[in-house]
Protein backbone atom coordinates (compact mmCIF):
# COMPACT_ATOMS: atom_id res chain seq x y z
CA UNK A 1 0.00 0.00 0.00
CA UNK A 2 1.17 3.32 -0.84
CA UNK A 3 0.87 5.86 1.86
CA UNK A 4 2.57 9.43 2.56
CA UNK A 5 4.34 9.55 5.65
CA UNK A 6 4.05 11.77 8.60
CA UNK A 7 5.96 14.99 9.04
CA UNK A 8 8.07 13.37 11.96
CA UNK A 9 8.27 16.93 13.73
CA UNK A 10 4.81 15.65 15.06
CA UNK A 11 4.70 11.79 16.84
CA UNK A 12 1.46 11.35 18.08
CA UNK A 13 2.94 8.22 20.35
CA UNK A 14 5.55 9.93 22.04
CA UNK A 15 3.97 11.05 25.32
CA UNK A 16 6.70 14.07 25.37
CA UNK A 17 4.58 15.69 22.48
CA UNK A 18 1.71 16.64 24.96
CA UNK A 19 4.09 17.72 27.79
CA UNK A 20 2.77 21.03 26.77
CA UNK A 21 -0.77 20.46 26.61
CA UNK A 22 -2.20 19.79 23.46
CA UNK A 23 -0.27 20.87 20.23
CA UNK A 24 -2.80 22.83 19.18
CA UNK A 25 -0.90 24.03 16.20
CA UNK A 26 0.42 21.01 15.23
CA UNK A 27 -3.29 20.07 15.16
CA UNK A 28 -3.74 22.75 13.11
CA UNK A 29 -1.28 22.07 10.12
CA UNK A 30 -2.53 18.69 10.52
CA UNK A 31 -5.99 19.29 9.46
CA UNK A 32 -4.87 22.08 6.95
CA UNK A 33 -2.22 19.72 5.06
CA UNK A 34 -3.15 16.61 5.54
CA UNK A 35 -6.04 15.74 8.29
CA UNK A 36 -6.26 12.03 7.35
CA UNK A 37 -2.68 10.72 7.62
CA UNK A 38 -0.35 7.48 7.76
CA UNK A 39 1.71 7.51 11.12
CA UNK A 40 4.13 4.64 11.47
CA UNK A 41 4.69 3.24 14.35
CA UNK A 42 7.91 3.61 16.57
CA UNK A 43 9.06 1.21 18.29
CA UNK A 44 7.99 -0.94 14.67
CA UNK A 45 4.24 -1.42 14.72
CA UNK A 46 1.48 -1.67 12.26
CA UNK A 47 1.18 2.24 12.00
CA UNK A 48 -2.20 3.75 11.96
CA UNK A 49 -4.70 6.37 10.34
CA UNK A 50 -4.71 9.51 11.67
CA UNK A 51 -7.64 12.15 12.36
CA UNK A 52 -7.53 15.46 12.77
CA UNK A 53 -10.42 16.74 11.27
CA UNK A 54 -13.91 16.84 12.80
CA UNK A 55 -16.03 15.47 10.36
CA UNK A 56 -13.80 12.56 9.47
CA UNK A 57 -13.55 11.32 13.31
CA UNK A 58 -17.84 11.67 13.47
CA UNK A 59 -17.73 9.73 10.23
CA UNK A 60 -15.58 7.05 11.93
CA UNK A 61 -17.20 7.05 15.47
CA UNK A 62 -20.65 6.90 13.92
CA UNK A 63 -20.21 3.84 11.74
CA UNK A 64 -19.26 0.90 14.53
CA UNK A 65 -19.94 -1.48 11.96
CA UNK A 66 -16.82 -0.43 9.96
CA UNK A 67 -14.84 0.86 12.62
CA UNK A 68 -14.69 -1.95 15.51
CA UNK A 69 -13.26 -1.02 19.15
CA UNK A 70 -12.91 -4.77 19.47
CA UNK A 71 -9.30 -4.91 18.82
CA UNK A 72 -8.13 -1.92 21.27
CA UNK A 73 -9.00 1.21 21.47
CA UNK A 74 -5.44 3.18 22.22
CA UNK A 75 -3.03 3.67 19.52
CA UNK A 76 -0.12 0.78 20.44
CA UNK A 77 -1.54 -2.71 20.15
CA UNK A 78 0.71 -4.00 23.10
CA UNK A 79 -0.62 -1.18 25.41
CA UNK A 80 -1.77 -3.74 27.89
CA UNK A 81 -0.02 -7.18 26.85
CA UNK A 82 3.07 -5.60 28.18
CA UNK A 83 1.83 -5.87 31.40
CA UNK A 84 0.42 -9.61 31.48
CA UNK A 85 -1.96 -11.55 29.69
CA UNK A 86 -4.46 -11.04 32.71
CA UNK A 87 -4.75 -7.67 32.32
CA UNK A 88 -4.89 -7.18 28.33
CA UNK A 89 -7.86 -10.20 28.52
CA UNK A 90 -9.43 -7.78 31.80
CA UNK A 91 -9.21 -4.31 29.30
CA UNK A 92 -10.31 -6.43 25.98
CA UNK A 93 -13.96 -6.66 27.57
CA UNK A 94 -14.32 -3.14 28.99
CA UNK A 95 -17.37 -1.31 27.27
CA UNK A 96 -14.97 1.10 25.40
CA UNK A 97 -13.53 -2.33 23.98
CA UNK A 98 -16.26 -4.36 22.39
CA UNK A 99 -19.04 -3.70 19.86
CA UNK A 100 -22.23 -4.71 19.32
CA UNK A 101 -24.21 -6.76 19.79
CA UNK A 102 -22.45 -7.55 23.38
CA UNK A 103 -21.75 -3.60 23.50
CA UNK A 104 -25.31 -3.29 23.22
CA UNK A 105 -26.09 -5.52 25.85
CA UNK A 106 -23.46 -4.18 28.27
CA UNK A 107 -24.55 -0.56 27.89
CA UNK A 108 -28.14 -1.36 28.57
CA UNK A 109 -27.13 -3.30 31.75
CA UNK A 110 -25.26 -0.02 33.14
CA UNK A 111 -26.96 2.80 31.12
CA UNK A 112 -29.93 3.31 33.99
CA UNK A 113 -27.50 4.06 36.49
CA UNK A 114 -26.24 7.53 34.52
CA UNK A 115 -29.34 8.99 33.21
CA UNK A 116 -30.19 12.29 33.84
CA UNK A 117 -33.18 11.34 36.09
CA UNK A 118 -30.92 8.48 38.20
CA UNK A 119 -28.59 11.37 39.02
CA UNK A 120 -30.84 13.94 39.85
CA UNK A 121 -31.00 12.48 43.11
CA UNK A 122 -26.98 12.88 43.93
CA UNK A 123 -27.07 16.85 43.26
CA UNK A 124 -27.66 17.98 46.63
CA UNK A 125 -25.34 15.31 48.08
CA UNK A 126 -22.32 16.55 45.41
CA UNK A 127 -22.62 19.80 46.43
CA UNK A 128 -22.70 19.52 50.00
CA UNK A 129 -19.65 17.65 49.24
CA UNK A 130 -17.86 20.80 47.82
CA UNK A 131 -19.00 23.01 50.58
CA UNK A 132 -16.87 20.63 52.62
CA UNK A 133 -14.11 20.46 50.52
CA UNK A 134 -14.07 24.56 50.24
CA UNK A 135 -15.05 25.22 53.73
CA UNK A 136 -11.33 25.03 55.17
CA UNK A 137 -9.86 27.31 52.00
CA UNK A 138 -9.99 30.58 52.93
CA UNK A 139 -9.01 34.34 50.95
CA UNK A 140 -5.58 34.85 50.78
CA UNK A 141 -4.64 30.98 50.56
CA UNK A 142 -2.19 29.48 48.19
CA UNK A 143 -3.54 26.25 46.73
CA UNK A 144 -2.78 23.42 44.32
CA UNK A 145 -5.96 23.11 42.29
CA UNK A 146 -5.17 19.43 41.84
CA UNK A 147 -4.85 17.59 44.70
CA UNK A 148 -6.63 20.53 47.29
CA UNK A 149 -9.91 20.71 45.04
CA UNK A 150 -9.88 19.29 41.77
CA UNK A 151 -8.88 15.56 42.73
CA UNK A 152 -11.15 15.12 45.91
CA UNK A 153 -14.85 15.25 44.37
CA UNK A 154 -14.50 12.84 41.70
CA UNK A 155 -12.58 10.25 43.71
CA UNK A 156 -15.53 10.90 46.81
CA UNK A 157 -18.41 10.79 44.12
CA UNK A 158 -16.80 7.42 42.45
CA UNK A 159 -16.07 5.85 46.18
CA UNK A 160 -19.92 6.20 46.71
CA UNK A 161 -20.61 4.80 43.46
CA UNK A 162 -18.45 1.79 44.53
CA UNK A 163 -19.57 1.31 47.97
CA UNK A 164 -15.81 2.25 49.18
CA UNK A 165 -14.95 2.81 52.78
CA UNK A 166 -14.17 6.71 53.43
CA UNK A 167 -10.95 4.79 54.97
CA UNK A 168 -10.13 3.41 51.35
CA UNK A 169 -10.31 6.55 49.27
CA UNK A 170 -6.88 7.58 49.11
CA UNK A 171 -5.67 3.73 47.87
CA UNK A 172 -8.51 4.36 44.98
CA UNK A 173 -7.11 7.79 44.14
CA UNK A 174 -3.30 5.91 44.32
CA UNK A 175 -4.20 2.98 41.97
CA UNK A 176 -6.12 5.66 39.68
CA UNK A 177 -2.00 7.40 39.34
CA UNK A 178 -0.71 4.04 39.08
CA UNK A 179 -2.87 2.89 36.64
CA UNK A 180 -2.97 5.84 34.25
CA UNK A 181 0.96 7.68 34.97
CA UNK A 182 3.20 5.03 34.31
CA UNK A 183 4.59 7.13 31.18
CA UNK A 184 5.08 10.50 33.51
CA UNK A 185 8.48 9.88 35.62
CA UNK A 186 7.61 12.29 38.26
CA UNK A 187 5.19 9.85 39.67
CA UNK A 188 7.77 7.17 39.55
CA UNK A 189 5.80 4.47 38.52
CA UNK A 190 7.46 1.49 37.39
CA UNK A 191 6.03 -1.14 34.55
CA UNK A 192 5.88 -3.97 37.77
CA UNK A 193 4.22 -1.19 40.00
CA UNK A 194 1.25 0.03 37.39
CA UNK A 195 0.97 -3.48 36.54
CA UNK A 196 0.43 -4.20 40.84
CA UNK A 197 -1.89 -1.69 40.81
CA UNK A 198 -4.35 -3.18 38.35
CA UNK A 199 -4.01 -6.58 39.63
CA UNK A 200 -5.26 -4.86 43.63
CA UNK A 201 -8.24 -3.37 41.85
CA UNK A 202 -9.22 -6.74 40.17
CA UNK A 203 -8.88 -8.30 44.14
CA UNK A 204 -10.84 -5.34 45.01
CA UNK A 205 -13.62 -5.75 42.30
CA UNK A 206 -13.92 -9.75 42.89
CA UNK A 207 -14.61 -9.06 46.81
CA UNK A 208 -17.02 -6.26 46.20
CA UNK A 209 -19.07 -8.93 43.40
CA UNK A 210 -19.17 -11.43 45.74
CA UNK A 211 -20.48 -9.25 48.87
CA UNK A 212 -23.16 -8.11 46.23
CA UNK A 213 -24.15 -11.63 44.74
CA UNK A 214 -24.34 -12.60 48.53
CA UNK A 215 -25.91 -9.67 49.99
CA UNK A 216 -27.21 -7.27 47.01
CA UNK A 217 -28.72 -4.13 47.28
CA UNK A 218 -29.63 -1.53 44.74
CA UNK A 219 -26.17 0.11 43.75
CA UNK A 220 -24.41 -0.10 40.44
CA UNK A 221 -22.20 -2.83 41.81
CA UNK A 222 -25.10 -5.12 42.24
CA UNK A 223 -26.41 -4.62 39.20
CA UNK A 224 -23.18 -5.55 37.50
CA UNK A 225 -22.80 -8.25 40.16
CA UNK A 226 -26.11 -10.20 39.17
CA UNK A 227 -26.10 -8.97 35.41
CA UNK A 228 -27.11 -12.17 33.30
CA UNK A 229 -24.84 -11.68 30.00
CA UNK A 230 -25.80 -14.21 27.59
CA UNK A 231 -27.43 -15.92 30.04
CA UNK A 232 -24.74 -16.47 32.44
CA UNK A 233 -23.15 -14.24 35.70
CA UNK A 234 -20.19 -12.09 34.39
CA UNK A 235 -17.27 -13.56 34.34
CA UNK A 236 -14.00 -12.79 36.16
CA UNK A 237 -12.12 -10.92 32.88
CA UNK A 238 -15.61 -9.00 32.64
CA UNK A 239 -15.37 -8.24 36.39
CA UNK A 240 -11.89 -6.87 36.41
CA UNK A 241 -12.32 -5.08 33.53
CA UNK A 242 -15.47 -2.90 34.60
CA UNK A 243 -13.38 -2.01 38.32
CA UNK A 244 -10.21 -1.04 35.63
CA UNK A 245 -12.39 1.43 34.12
CA UNK A 246 -14.37 2.73 36.60
CA UNK A 247 -11.95 3.49 38.54
CA UNK A 248 -8.90 3.77 36.13
CA UNK A 249 -10.96 6.49 34.17
CA UNK A 250 -14.06 7.22 36.38
CA UNK A 251 -12.77 9.98 38.28
CA UNK A 252 -9.52 10.94 35.89
CA UNK A 253 -11.76 13.02 32.91
CA UNK A 254 -13.96 15.12 36.01
CA UNK A 255 -10.35 15.50 37.85
CA UNK A 256 -8.56 16.95 34.94
CA UNK A 257 -11.61 18.77 33.54
CA UNK A 258 -12.25 20.49 36.86
CA UNK A 259 -8.49 21.74 36.61
CA UNK A 260 -8.25 22.67 33.50
CA UNK A 261 -11.52 24.59 33.67
CA UNK A 262 -9.96 26.88 36.46
CA UNK A 263 -7.11 27.34 34.26
CA UNK A 264 -8.65 28.57 31.27
CA UNK A 265 -11.25 30.73 33.04
CA UNK A 266 -8.39 32.70 34.62
CA UNK A 267 -7.10 32.94 31.09
CA UNK A 268 -10.33 34.18 29.39
CA UNK A 269 -11.55 36.64 32.89
CA UNK A 270 -14.15 38.03 30.55
CA UNK A 271 -15.75 34.70 30.17
CA UNK A 272 -15.79 34.55 34.03
CA UNK A 273 -17.70 37.30 34.18
CA UNK A 274 -20.37 36.25 32.24
CA UNK A 275 -20.95 33.35 34.56
CA UNK A 276 -21.26 35.46 37.48
CA UNK A 277 -23.36 38.40 35.68
CA UNK A 278 -25.71 35.73 33.72
CA UNK A 279 -26.16 32.32 35.87
CA UNK A 280 -28.53 30.77 32.54
CA UNK A 281 -25.17 30.17 31.06
CA UNK A 282 -24.12 27.53 32.40
CA UNK A 283 -25.47 24.89 30.58
CA UNK A 284 -23.24 26.37 27.69
CA UNK A 285 -20.45 26.86 29.29
CA UNK A 286 -19.76 23.50 30.85
CA UNK A 287 -19.96 22.25 27.05
CA UNK A 288 -17.95 25.06 26.37
CA UNK A 289 -15.25 24.42 28.63
CA UNK A 290 -14.97 20.75 27.87
CA UNK A 291 -14.97 21.12 24.04
CA UNK A 292 -11.94 23.71 24.70
CA UNK A 293 -9.89 21.58 27.26
CA UNK A 294 -11.08 17.54 25.70
CA UNK A 295 -9.67 15.54 28.45
CA UNK A 296 -9.24 12.71 26.44
CA UNK A 297 -6.12 12.80 23.38
CA UNK A 298 -7.09 9.88 21.24
CA UNK A 299 -9.21 7.15 20.92
CA UNK A 300 -8.73 4.36 18.20
CA UNK A 301 -11.17 2.19 15.97
CA UNK A 302 -10.02 -0.82 13.60
CA UNK A 303 -11.58 -1.12 10.08
CA UNK A 304 -13.31 -4.51 9.55
CA UNK A 305 -13.01 -3.72 5.99
CA UNK A 306 -11.57 -2.20 3.20
CA UNK A 307 -13.24 1.64 3.63
CA UNK A 308 -12.83 5.45 2.41
CA UNK A 309 -12.30 8.19 4.73
CA UNK A 310 -12.24 11.43 3.04
CA UNK A 311 -11.10 9.91 -0.13
CA UNK A 312 -7.80 8.27 1.22
CA UNK A 313 -8.03 4.18 0.94
CA UNK A 314 -8.11 2.44 3.89
CA UNK A 315 -7.55 -1.26 3.75
CA UNK A 316 -9.16 -4.10 6.07
CA UNK A 317 -7.54 -4.19 9.88
CA UNK A 318 -5.63 -1.02 9.44
CA UNK A 319 -6.05 1.03 12.56
CA UNK A 320 -7.61 4.79 12.68
CA UNK A 321 -6.57 6.88 15.80
CA UNK A 322 -8.83 9.81 16.35
CA UNK A 323 -7.31 12.88 17.84
CA UNK A 324 -10.10 14.94 20.35
CA UNK A 325 -8.27 17.99 20.85
CA UNK A 326 -8.04 18.60 16.82
CA UNK A 327 -11.46 17.68 16.33
CA UNK A 328 -13.06 20.19 18.82
CA UNK A 329 -10.86 22.78 17.07
CA UNK A 330 -11.95 22.52 13.67
CA UNK A 331 -12.58 25.65 12.50
CA UNK A 332 -15.07 24.51 9.58
CA UNK A 333 -17.17 23.51 12.71
CA UNK A 334 -16.50 26.16 15.87
CA UNK A 335 -15.57 30.01 15.11
CA UNK A 336 -12.71 31.31 16.33
CA UNK A 337 -11.73 27.23 17.85
CA UNK A 338 -9.17 28.78 20.44
CA UNK A 339 -11.28 31.13 21.89
CA UNK A 340 -13.64 30.35 25.16
CA UNK A 341 -16.93 31.18 24.59
CA UNK A 342 -19.06 30.36 27.10
CA UNK A 343 -22.09 31.44 24.86
CA UNK A 344 -21.32 29.70 22.03
CA UNK A 345 -23.95 28.36 20.10
CA UNK A 346 -22.52 24.93 18.95
CA UNK A 347 -20.72 23.78 22.23
CA UNK A 348 -22.30 20.74 22.93
CA UNK A 349 -21.26 19.19 19.50
CA UNK A 350 -17.51 18.53 21.03
CA UNK A 351 -16.32 15.30 21.28
CA UNK A 352 -14.97 15.65 24.69
CA UNK A 353 -17.13 12.50 25.77
CA UNK A 354 -16.03 10.55 22.34
CA UNK A 355 -19.77 10.17 19.83
CA UNK A 356 -21.83 7.71 18.59
CA UNK A 357 -22.33 4.20 20.65
CA UNK A 358 -19.43 4.64 22.70
CA UNK A 359 -20.05 8.26 24.22
CA UNK A 360 -18.67 8.18 27.44
CA UNK A 361 -21.51 6.65 29.95
CA UNK A 362 -20.40 8.74 33.01
CA UNK A 363 -20.67 11.85 31.17
CA UNK A 364 -23.72 13.54 32.65
CA UNK A 365 -22.33 12.73 35.92
CA UNK A 366 -18.99 14.81 35.01
CA UNK A 367 -20.78 17.43 33.75
CA UNK A 368 -22.60 17.88 36.88
CA UNK A 369 -20.07 17.52 39.08
CA UNK A 370 -17.51 20.19 37.01
CA UNK A 371 -20.88 22.50 37.14
CA UNK A 372 -21.71 22.45 40.88
CA UNK A 373 -17.81 22.40 41.61
CA UNK A 374 -16.88 25.71 39.29
CA UNK A 375 -20.57 27.36 40.83
CA UNK A 376 -19.67 26.97 43.99
CA UNK A 377 -15.50 28.09 43.87
CA UNK A 378 -16.50 30.88 41.86
CA UNK A 379 -19.10 31.92 44.48
CA UNK A 380 -16.75 31.77 47.33
CA UNK A 381 -13.31 32.97 45.09
CA UNK A 382 -14.25 34.97 42.20
CA UNK A 383 -10.95 36.90 41.79
CA UNK A 384 -8.48 33.82 42.20
CA UNK A 385 -5.46 34.65 40.86
CA UNK A 386 -2.43 32.23 39.18
CA UNK A 387 0.86 31.96 40.85
CA UNK A 388 2.08 29.01 38.58
CA UNK A 389 1.59 27.59 34.67
CA UNK A 390 0.24 24.12 34.87
CA UNK A 391 2.21 21.45 34.49
CA UNK A 392 0.95 19.02 32.07
CA UNK A 393 0.91 14.67 32.37
CA UNK A 394 3.05 13.06 30.20
CA UNK A 395 0.33 11.12 28.38
CA UNK A 396 -0.52 10.46 24.95
CA UNK A 397 -3.73 9.06 25.93
CA UNK A 398 -4.64 11.46 29.38
CA UNK A 399 -4.81 15.35 28.81
CA UNK A 400 -4.54 16.55 32.40
CA UNK A 401 -3.07 18.89 34.78
CA UNK A 402 -0.54 17.81 37.72
CA UNK A 403 -0.07 20.85 39.59
CA UNK A 404 -1.33 23.88 39.03
CA UNK A 405 -1.06 26.99 42.05
CA UNK A 406 -3.59 29.47 42.52
CA UNK A 407 -4.42 32.31 45.52
CA UNK A 408 -7.65 32.54 46.31
CA UNK A 409 -9.53 36.39 46.78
Amino acid sequence: MQVERTNRSFDAIDPDTYVNGHPYAAYARLRKENPVLWHPEEPPGRGFWLLTRYDDVRHVSRHPEIFSSSQGFKAQDDSYERMGPDIDAAMRQIILAIDPPDHTAMRALLMPFFTTGALKGMEDGIRERVKRILAPLKAGDTIDVVPDLAAELPIQVLCEVLGVDKKDHEQVLAWTYQMTGADDPDFNITPARAAGAFREVFEFGRRSIDQRRQRPTGDLVSAVANARFRGELLDRDQVDGFFALMIGAGNETTRNAISGSIHALARFPEQKRILAQDPSVWPTAIEELLRYLSPVIHMRRTTLAGTEISGKAVASGDKIVMLYGAANRDPEVFETPDDLDVRRGNARRHFAFGTGIHQCLGAMLARMELRIVLQEFLTKFPDYRPQTEPTYLRSNFVHGIKSYSVTLH
